[in-house]
């Protein structure tokens, strides 16, 4: 049996769960049978397009792989619709995985929400999964994750404005870093333009990235990152 069901788009769903429990924030991952850490999350059913499916999809899926229910009433936050060909390990030629990433914030707890594996000693063979867990959001950044999921976290962290700190900066950084080279090396056609660019500040190369309709949807923030990763790109595109 093929890994995906569909030529083409196949469509997904992820939810991402936070709290804060004392003076903490927390994320709620579910860990694979590939010891690789994901959010929770599934195909939408029929492949139907559109963020009403995928929002009942995410909601769905975070109850089915966790049993947390998502309160009805508790509005999610999208975070973004994530495209690329080559972003799921699963993907081919063929046929490729999408997925629509939504936040639900359950904001202050006294204890944190008891996950399913504590309550169920049969959750792997159900779940095909060996694990769930809160993890601090700083604890997080040195997971090993599934497919393109440590930058959809990154991107999460940059959009709710949270800062890594100094012990776990370097692995925001390498996610970030990663990131931008990958981008950089499929963009065959402006790759000229992009050696030139590094003979400008690094002002001037966030505004040439900021024109470049390629990157007007990823890099916005561009000018936003750290000068230490903007030495080891420079350092990286001129090999």
């Amino acid at each position: 049996m093929p890994a995906l069901w569909y030529k083409g788009e196949n469509r997904a769903a992820d939810g991402l769960l936070t709290i804060i429990h004392g003076a903490t924030p927390k994320i709620l991952l579910v860990l694979r049978r590939d010891h690789l850490w994901a959010f929770p999350g599934g195909f939408v059913d029929g492949n139907m397009p559109g963020r009403k499916a995928a929002e009942e999809t995410a909601r769905r899926e975070v109850f089915e792989e966790t049993k947390m229910n998502v309160p009805k009433n508790l509005k999610a936050n999208f975070l973004g619709y994530y495209t690329e060909k080559d972003r799921d390990p699963r993907s081919t030629r063929r046929d490729w995985v999408t997925t629509q990433v939504f936040h639900y914030d359950l904001g202050y707890v006294k204890r944190e929400p008891p996950v399913t594996h504590e309550e169920d000693p049969d959750y792997s063979e159900k779940s095909g999964l060996l694990d769930v867990k809160w993890w601090s959001l700083e604890d997080a950044l040195m997971l090993s994750w599934f497919a393109d999921h440590n930058l959809i976290y990154v991107d999460f962290l940059d959009k709710i404005g949270y800062e890594p700190s100094h012990d776990t900066y370097p692995y925001y950084a390498a996610i970030q870093t990663k990131y931008v080279l990958g981008s950089f090396r499929k963009d065959k056609k402006n790759f000229k333009q992009i050696r030139k660019a590094l003979e400008m500040n690094q002002s001037e190369f966030a505004s040439f990235l900021k024109t470049s309709t390629y990157y007007v949807r990823k890099w916005e923030k561009f000018g936003k990152i750290p000068r230490e990763i903007w030495e080891f790109l420079a350092m990286e595109l001129m090999i």
